[in-house]
């Protein structure tokens, strides 16, 4: 897994080139995210406990999307990867894929929430 930038510059730079670098946009995004990661993170959590591989799909797809916002790196790959466990229905592999990711996405989380405090 990729550690998180150091400084904030990298991935606010990601925010404004998805947005048109327009402040307001950024910071609804940024809201979004907040909102979002943690909900379709458990909404995962809970597809992958009950094994039904659409909705490991859908969440895993939802969580890439969410991701792209600030990541480039390791954790959007994994979250694909999620997606293709769900698709392939390989359930099972989506268990750990979702460990190991669930403590950066928590991190994401935190990081752009603290963005927004400043804004």
């Amino acid at each position: 897994m990729s550690e998180l930038p150091k400084d904030d510059k990298p991935w606010i730079d990601r925010l404004g080139e998805c947005t048109g670098n327009h402040h307001e946009s950024m910071v609804a995004v940024a809201e979004g995210l907040v909102m979002e990661l943690p909900d379709v993170s458990q909404r995962l959590r809970v597809a992958i406990a009950g094994g039904t591989p659409k909705e490991i799909e859908r969440y895993g797809h939802t969580l890439k999307s969410c991701l792209k916002y600030v990541s480039s790196g390791d954790e959007v790959a994994l979250a694909e990867e999620i997606e293709c466990c769900g698709r392939e229905s390989r359930v099972s592999d989506a268990v750990a894929l979702y460990d190991q990711l669930q403590p950066t996405v928590q991190a994401w989380q935190d990081r752009v929430q603290q963005w927004l405090d400043r804004q």
